[in-house]
């Protein structure tokens, strides 16, 4: 009897810190910042004889206008898009602790010899809750890393649309003005 003392407190002890409401995170990499890519340079040829000055003012204004057009501005570093939020519905932290031990209290009171039943669930339900808190963990670190990786996808897909963007504006900008663009 003398062993059902000590442990039931520390199964009751372990079973408590496990039902948190607010889990310790898990440790992961810092997330990768997006990297503005640098965009293949826009050659624009005079094919109105404009001077190198006119084409310095010509590309400057049309950067200008394509910025507007646009609000992009490679020439600055890019601000952090706002990410989306995907919402999927995972069960409450601890869930898996708190159902892994009463079913490791369970067996273990089943399989125990009837005089040592009380052992076996406190032996069960503290199996049953450490593997609970690995699940409860790994999940936590799973749904982090998938956050992640849909962040860093969406930002870098809104890049390149941006850039694009830009790239096109000021490519129509300098056709209007006289230029062959490539």
């Amino acid at each position: 009897m003398k062993p059902f003392r000590v442990l039931l407190p520390l199964t009751i002890a372990t079973l408590a810190g496990c039902a948190t409401t607010e889990p310790s995170p898990p440790f992961l990499p810092a997330p990768r910042p997006v990297a503005a890519r640098p965009q293949p340079e826009l050659f624009a040829y005079p094919r109105n004889g404009q001077t190198p000055e006119q084409q310095k003012r010509d590309r400057f204004e049309c950067h200008e206008w394509a910025n507007g057009q646009t609000g992009v501005d490679p020439t600055r570093v890019a601000s952090i898009a706002p990410v989306p939020v995907k919402a999927e519905a995972v069960p409450a932290p601890g869930f898996d602790t708190a159902v892994l031990a009463i079913t490791g209290a369970l067996i273990g009171a089943t399989v125990a010899n009837p005089r040592n039943a009380g052992m076996g669930a406190v032996a069960g339900a503290m199996v049953g809750g450490t593997l609970g808190a690995i699940s409860d963990n790994n999940r936590q670190v799973e749904a982090q890393r998938a956050a992640e990786s849909d962040s860093y996808r969406h930002q870098e897909q809104l890049a390149t649309r941006r850039g694009n963007d830009y790239r096109r504006a000021l490519t129509a900008c300098l056709e209007g003005r006289g230029y062959s663009v490539r």
